[in-house]
């Protein structure tokens, strides 16, 4: 995206963190926290990461389902047999399926080669013989095949094997375990990427002086995004290890994200959970695509996000001192409103582009009421005119009122002299605006962005919600964020009005408009966090896949068709 504003930065920081915790608040709700039990790392210095999958031949047998549920054309056992025909056994029967199979990744300073696998077999010797003939290298240790790509690796996982043996046989509670050392490739590799960072630096260096016309505020977004590369290296240095686990059922996969900060840093500080909250306000929110509650104590998050946003202002020049004055004051105001619980629901039913509602509950209606009046200001500084952006931002306090809850209103307009810059606002943002309704009930802070908050206003004094969120049903209790996604009905609502766009100058009926008859399970999700660890899941059912299947090909269908005789 070309805008990268003021606005854009603190967007940027609020995403950081969303990639941990898939939401921002924390706390935990029930009778206890959901364990977070971090992969143990093998303790050998060459060894940066490893993969561990339970029975490759029951995940095979699960991916060749999905693939002929999904492409039913696709011959049967493809993948199983892709995966035998490397062992010179297609249905994979000398694989000894009672036993994990590991992959380690060594350090490829060391090792050009640098994977490994040490697959469990029944007849070791046999399986050898027909992996050599591919031109890999291969040792046989106690039943077991050690393969890499070249003499040296597969040497070193040798050496190491009587270290691989205890660990690779020991319990699996997943189908698919990756795990990698953090800090330790960092520790390796860290100098190396600032290194290329600092190259590509240069060459955008390089481009900008060589053009002959340089573009409105390059200078500026170069300086932008040197900002947030560090910020974002800094960030990767605070975690120790991360591991991603794969549950994989001919119903579904369930993925699973765990972190590890480094004690005493930033992250570790932000992977702390003290309260116990029950959520309650995602039951006042409107239908929409994208519904998540999140429940705790915000002031971990907004330090943090605070911080990567202040420093990333500072280093790239995007404001002034009094600029950054101003928003410190503004995120102190944002910390004393702010209380223990919010909810949102984005992309609702029958609209387009950006909308959806927010809720808070609040400490102060008071300062909440500063808070909503001083948002004008926040808003302002999505203002560029380095890139020809402008924002005006138009607000009414008192706009009109419903079941007597007074509703304050702002009305952000976007032009730019940049074509590009211009069609891209016009994508998400139909006719170059933004409609936002502010009010404050029972307590509750609503936002309603490009919808009106009255819905919302009268399911919160009323206390009728009835919205539901299935992650609810679908993961533990305990957990501080809850989220469902239903894919197709974002998508439609994110790219109906690029499509509109296009449709009208080809003079075809919009494509998107085919994804209205169709729909799927959510892809629901889930976070938890405390000890310095957090841990984010994700569940895909395999219906919604065949359904967004579906809806693409409905689209090609539709692209495809002629044009409709005016």
């Amino acid at each position: 995206m070309k805008i990268m504003s003021r606005k854009y930065i603190r967007n940027l920081s609020m995403m950081v963190t969303l990639v941990f915790l898939l939401s921002g608040i924390s706390g935990v709700y029930g009778a206890g926290l959901p364990q977070i039990v971090m992969p143990q790392a093998l303790q050998a210095e060459d060894v940066i990461g490893y993969c561990r999958v339970k029975s490759i031949t029951n995940v095979l047998n699960v991916v060749d389902y999905w693939i002929a549920q999904v492409s039913p054309q696709t011959p049967p056992g493809t993948a199983k047999m892709s995966a035998g025909e490397f062992f010179g056994d297609p249905t994979l029967a000398s694989v000894d399926a009672s036993r994990p199979l590991t992959f380690l990744l060594l350090n490829p300073k060391k090792f050009p080669n640098p994977l490994l696998l040490f697959l469990p077999a029944k007849d070791a010797a046999k399986m050898q013989s027909a992996v050599q003939e591919k031109g890999s290298f291969a040792l046989v240790k106690d039943n077991t095949l050690i393969i890499g790509d070249d003499q040296n690796a597969t040497a070193k996982g040798a050496e190491l094997w009587n270290m691989v043996k205890p660990f690779s046989e020991s319990p699996l509670d997943t189908d698919i375990l990756l795990f990698v050392d953090v800090e330790k490739t960092m520790l390796f590799y860290g100098d190396d990427l600032k290194q290329k960072i600092k190259n590509f630096q240069n060459q955008m260096n390089m481009m900008q002086n060589m053009s002959q016309q340089q573009q409105p505020g390059m200078a500026e977004q170069q300086k932008q995004l040197e900002a947030q590369l560090d910020e974002m290296i800094k960030t990767i240095n605070d975690i120790k290890s991360l591991s991603l686990k794969g549950d994989m059922k001919k119903e579904g996969l369930l993925t699973s994200l765990l972190v590890q900060a480094k004690p005493q840093t930033e992250l570790a500080k932000l992977f702390v959970n003290t309260e116990a909250i029950s959520p309650s306000l995602f039951k006042f929110m409107p239908e929409g695509a994208l519904k998540m509650a999140a429940t705790g104590n915000p002031d971990a998050l907004s330090d943090f996000n605070s911080r990567f946003a202040n420093r990333v202002l500072i280093k790239s020049g995007a404001t002034n001192q009094g600029q950054n004055a101003e928003y410190k004051k503004f995120q102190e105001l944002q910390k004393q409103v702010i209380d223990n619980e919010m909810a949102i629901s984005f992309f609702l039913s029958g609209k387009t582009g950006v909308n959806g509602v927010v809720a808070y509950k609040i400490k102060d209606p008071k300062l909440a009421m500063d808070y909503i009046r001083q948002t004008k200001q926040q808003l302002l500084m999505a203002n560029n005119p380095a890139q020809a952006l402008t924002v005006n931002v138009d607000y009414k306090e008192n706009a009109r009122a419903v079941d007597g809850i007074n509703i304050h209103s702002y009305k952000m307009t976007f032009s730019s002299t940049n074509p590009m810059t211009m069609q891209s606002i016009m994508m998400f943002l139909p006719g170059g605006a933004l409609d936002m309704e502010m009010a404050i009930v029972d307590k509750c802070l609503v936002t309603g962005m490009g919808t009106p908050v009255d819905q919302a206003i009268k399911a919160i004094k009323l206390g009728t919600g009835t919205t539901t969120l299935a992650a609810m049903t679908t993961f533990p209790q305990g957990g501080q964020v809850y989220g469902d996604i239903n894919i197709i009905p974002m998508v439609n609502a994110i790219l109906s009005p690029m499509f509109a766009m296009m449709s009208m100058m080809g003079g075809g009926q919009n494509p998107m408009d085919t994804l209205s008859k169709i729909s799927a399970p959510p892809v629901t999700f889930f976070s938890t966090m405390h000890d310095g660890m957090m841990m984010g899941k994700l569940d895909f059912q395999l219906e919604t896949i065949r359904k967004i299947a579906e809806g693409i090909n409905s689209i090609k269908q539709q692209m495809m068709a002629p044009p409709t005789q005016q």
